[in-house]
């Protein structure tokens, strides 16, 4: 890949090392050779991934003997001389495709996973830990991969503590991967407002996120005081062009496969029982936001509830109320039977899931609860309203591609887990040289998934964002890592 001393375009960026390791510590430097590198990012992936595509004149695939161990050292920058560096490791999982094009050179392309990742598939947890589950995340993450979780600049000794509002409770992991058991707990925690958390990995930043969902929606986009990024012709063509201006041009956009009401459904998350068996007590609890039939011990559990309870009064889904309109479809009727005339709206139908969970109390002292415990039925339903919110959250989104220039700039991450403004303009339906807002598509998106597409053509980020409600709009942003000048 050619290098530059200066960006030309917003595209450009310096590909400063591509080094194989292979298993007898001997270095293969690949650098001049690469054709192309995609890194993927996902707020549900406590790892990153990659694929890397090389080519070979010298017959290195004979020469290294690929086992699947082999280590693959990256770092990439913007063409300036004052721009940082961007290093990460990955192991070489395996050799996706090797294609001879002539007597004399292949083309090799390889999978890559991020060395947390690699490592934590190679150990085992089978030990207890007591304790809050932001807190035991943290002990996992670094006993056993060595790694921190990202906190505020500004954040206090009981920052770690705090965040969850579930209490102590003990675990013991159940032979599990690392990576795998701290994801596993984060799904048992929330915040006071039920809001979920996501734990995941960038490709630009070395520390673990474990975040709420509510503080990634907190805060102005992070592009809000500078330009939207916008999709339009007429911006695209516009005088003048700069640099800095072509980094906000989305140059394509696609609507992807929504998750529709009925998987919504299919996972309970519309309008469902939940039973709570506890073994120890025979005794079972039926939490819910209302009364389902004639037991009043039995209760229903239904999106439209959760989302007046946490959105519109609390603050689940960021600091602003939400109008319950633009979160649910609340005039959506169906009948009850199909030979029923009268249609019912869905969340005052009879529950259509029965779903069953089991756990054990008094296994530890009063202190520490066990894993699927909990100290009320309140708390049961701030739970269930916490996976709740993570189905409905991703229910809109959109695949749109930028040039990359914003996303390598210093050691913060800008990717997922960040929130940016969207701006779609249509052509005037007068003919007219003025453009119109397109409101369906504009608005904020939080960045759910990314790639990073390094090529000869130059550098590209295919980013995945879930659209937000219009209303939530705070002041307040979260600066993650004191070296760094993003969200974190």
């Amino acid at each position: 890949m050619e290098r530059k001393s200066q960006s030309q375009s917003a595209t450009d960026f310096v590909l400063e090392q591509a080094v194989i390791k292979a298993s007898n510590e001997e270095e293969f430097v690949i650098t001049d050779v690469i054709t192309d590198i995609d890194v993927y990012e996902h707020l549900d992936k406590p790892y990153i991934t990659g694929v890397a595509t090389f080519l070979d004149p010298e017959s290195l695939a004979e020469r290294i003997n690929f086992y699947g161990v082999e280590k693959f050292d990256l770092r990439v920058k913007l063409p300036e001389s004052a721009a940082l560096s961007i290093e990460k490791s990955f192991f070489i999982s395996k050799v996706v495709k090797s294609i001879r094009t002539n007597d004399s050179q292949s083309i090799i392309t390889i999978h890559l996973l991020e060395d947390i990742g690699y490592l934590s598939e190679m150990q085992n947890v089978n030990k207890s830990y007591f304790g809050k589950g932001y807190e035991i995340i943290s002990t996992i993450v670094k006993e056993f991969l060595g790694k921190e979780l990202s906190q505020p600049r500004d954040a206090g000794p009981e920052y770690e503590t705090s965040q969850d509002a579930q209490g102590q409770f003990g675990v013991v992991i159940p032979d599990m991967r690392p990576l795998k058991a701290a994801d596993w707990i984060k799904d048992r925690i929330s915040t006071e407002d039920a809001s979920p958390f996501y734990f995941f990995s960038t490709l630009t930043n070395d520390k673990l996120h474990l975040l709420p969902l509510s503080k990634m929606l907190s805060g102005e986009p992070v592009n809000a005081r500078t330009s939207p990024y916008k999709y339009s012709q007429a911006f695209t063509n516009a005088e003048n062009p700069s640099i800095d201006r072509d980094a906000y041009n989305i140059e394509k956009y696609s609507n992807p496969s929504n998750d529709e009401l009925l998987k919504i459904n299919s996972n309970g998350f519309l309008n469902s029982q939940f039973a709570f068996h506890d073994v120890t007590r025979n005794k079972v609890i039926y939490p819910g936001h209302r009364q389902s039939g004639n037991n009043k011990d039995k209760n229903r559990w239904t999106a439209y509830d959760m989302f007046e309870t946490r959105a519109q009064i609390g603050r689940a889904l960021g600091e602003k109320p939400i109008k319950l309109q633009d979160a649910y479809p609340i005039n959506a009727a169906l009948k009850e039977k199909g030979g029923d005339a009268q249609e019912v709206q869905i969340h005052q139908r009879n529950s259509s899931h029965l779903v069953s969970n089991i756990y054990s109390s008094d296994l530890y002292d009063a202190n520490f609860y066990s894993i699927g415990e909990s100290r009320s039925v309140g708390e049961f339903v701030e739970r269930l309203d916490s996976k709740g919110l993570r189905h409905w959250v991703v229910n809109y989104s959109l695949n749109f591609s930028v040039p990359g220039r914003n996303f390598i700039s210093g050691l913060a991450n800008m990717t997922i887990g960040n929130k940016y403004k969207l701006q779609f303009l249509a052509p005037s339906t007068q003919g007219q040289n003025a453009t119109q807002e397109d409101t369906k598509k504009s608005g904020d998106y939080l960045i759910y998934a990314a790639r990073h597409s390094f090529t000869r053509e130059g550098y590209m980020a295919h980013l995945t964002g879930v659209k937000l409600i219009d209303t939530i709009h705070t002041q307040d942003n979260y600066a993650y890592n004191v070296d760094a000048s993003g969200p974190y």
